[in-house]
């Protein structure tokens, strides 16, 4: 049975758009020993680098030329980052081995890729594996080229470890990530880095968190929810973002509260020690100079507050008004600057 030539172009263009939305990763490995390949597709990036069961897709042996591919049409339309690598751990200690994430018997290789993409993996001069992509889109290696800075970098910190050195080193770095990714461009390569910089034991982290608001993340977090909405990406990056701010935002507190206190205690102790420090001076020296200021009768006066007399006992004694009395002993605070009785004792007693 002939089918009509429109029917015909409408099943071969169906074929087609079917076998374009088919991706295919494939590549080489060297074939010494037994060993198995795995695709990850990786929704938290805090787990992007090791070995996590739970993100596992898709399994691949090698054929006897070393060859194995991954191809289908299950995966999301839109970029994610996915992880190739290579398990040489034998079956019965695979779960034990990759409990942390961690397994030195295995390597792999970070890659972004969609629904549709097509890419190889082949073996360098060196017949070395995960070392190239080979791709028809430049995206595709971007987590490569941010590894390679990201070796540098270690380098860099390892060549000279004196903490004037480790600081510059700290700035001078975070800002060549941070250009690296405007360059890039790609949401998914910038929070690869953003994974990097952020890292609580990376020696970037303090200084990420001095300069929160001001290196775009919430910017990144915008465009990843807008660019790729079926990810946890953007979720999972706001949700950081608001925790990390929340911590900067109690150690501003706590610093501010610490500031603020010790400039209370320091203003109580210069208080306290000027007090001191004046009683300490008033030596008879220092009482002739200060009564030499005094009148005849503000004198008779201190001696009588000295004496622990009351005003009306003071007026009683030298017969003036009791008015006369609180006029004299106010003048006789200012020249002796005090503020009460007690001061007078303390000073004169």
């Amino acid at each position: 049975m002939k089918l009509p030539l429109p029917y015909l172009l409408i099943l071969l263009l169906s074929l087609g758009s079917q076998l374009r939305a088919q991706h295919v990763f494939s590549g080489h490995v060297d074939t010494t020993g037994q060993s198995e390949i795995f695709l990850s597709l990786i929704d938290d990036y805090r787990k992007i680098s090791g070995v996590y069961p739970e993100q596992i897709i898709a399994r691949a042996v090698p054929d006897s030329s070393g060859f194995f591919s991954f191809q289908g049409d299950n995966l999301p339309k839109e970029d994610r980052i996915y992880r190739i690598h290579l398990s040489l751990c034998p079956e019965d200690e695979d779960q034990a081995s990759h409990f942390n994430g961690q397994c030195v018997n295995s390597r792999e290789i970070l890659f972004i890729a969609s629904r549709n993409d097509t890419l190889s993996l082949p073996l360098n001069s060196e017949d070395e594996i995960f070392c190239k992509i080979s791709s028809g889109r430049d995206e595709s290696s971007m987590l490569m080229r941010v590894d390679s800075l990201k070796n540098d970098m270690l380098f860099d910190f390892g060549s000279y470890r004196s903490a004037t050195n480790q600081e510059m080193n700290t700035v001078n770095w975070f800002d060549r990530f941070s250009e690296f990714g405007q360059q890039l461009g790609h949401p998914l390569a910038q929070l690869y880095i953003y994974s990097i910089v952020s890292d609580r034991r990376s020696p970037f982290y303090q200084h990420y968190l001095d300069h929160l608001d001001d290196a775009g993340f919430d910017q990144l977090a915008d465009r990843l929810e807008l660019q790729l909405p079926g990810s946890n990406y953007g979720k999972q990056l706001r949700s950081e973002l608001k925790a990390d701010q929340v911590t900067t935002g109690l150690k501003w507190s706590l610093d501010s509260w610490m500031l603020w206190s010790l400039i209370v205690i320091l203003l109580i102790s210069l208080g306290v020690n000027f007090y001191l420090i004046r009683q300490k001076n008033i030596t008879p020296k220092g009482k002739s100079l200060v009564l030499s200021n005094l009148s005849q009768q503000e004198r008779t006066i201190l001696q009588l507050i000295v004496d622990d007399k009351t005003n009306k006992e003071i007026a009683s004694e030298l017969h003036i008004s009791l008015s006369t009395v609180k006029t004299h002993i106010n003048n006789l605070y200012r020249k002796l600057g005090v503020g009460s009785r007690a001061d007078v004792k303390s000073l004169w007693g």
